[in-house]
């Protein structure tokens, strides 16, 4: 049963059912489909699933926290290439104080995953759920940026990352 319950995550990673779906709550942006991502990104206890998008020259995800039929948290970023950028899942199980980082809302998870934006051109934005602020956070190595949690809603880097969050139509925006 387990390996029909993986086979069907697995399946529903590659579907271009998510970015359909994306292409419903925010048309305009050309979502890829083979971008898909799935985990318990909020440690909600159920599958997430998110996407990548391009919407003219910033790069836009799509994170369903509540399945597919419902209205996403949408991340935009003007700081990566969108021509190499990918999206990836990233283990959440590590200490962020033992790298002398302060990553308010940061919950260590064997099970839960974050998300890795990255361009292979600048560091990756990190992205985790911080559960105090009930939202999704970045940070990056970039200069002037190690060590800290920036919240999407502050601006990021001076090349020009911004992020929100409004509840509601969920959007979060970085650029």
């Amino acid at each position: 049963m387990a390996g029909l319950v993986l086979l069907a995550v697995l399946m529903l990673a590659s579907d271009p059912a998510v970015a359909a779906s994306a292409s419903r709550f925010v048309p305009g942006v050309k979502w890829k489909a083979e971008s898909t991502v799935s985990a318990d990104f909020t440690c909600q206890g159920h599958m997430q699933h998110a996407v990548l998008g391009i919407d003219q020259e910033q790069i836009v995800i799509a994170v369903f926290l509540n399945g597919a039929n419902r209205r996403p948290v949408v991340l935009r970023d003007l700081g990566r290439a969108t021509a190499s950028a990918f999206l990836e899942t990233e283990d959440l199980d590590w200490d962020p104080n033992e790298d002398g980082m302060n990553l308010p809302g940061f919950q260590r998870s064997k099970k839960c995953k974050g998300l890795n934006l990255g361009d292979d051109e600048v560091d990756s934005l990190h992205l985790y759920w911080n559960h105090k602020a009930h939202q999704f956070v970045g940070w990056s190595r970039q200069v002037g940026f190690e060590g800290h949690s920036l919240p999407v809603s502050k601006r990021l880097s001076s090349s020009g990352i911004i992020a929100s969050l409004f509840h509601g139509p969920q959007h979060v925006s970085t650029g």
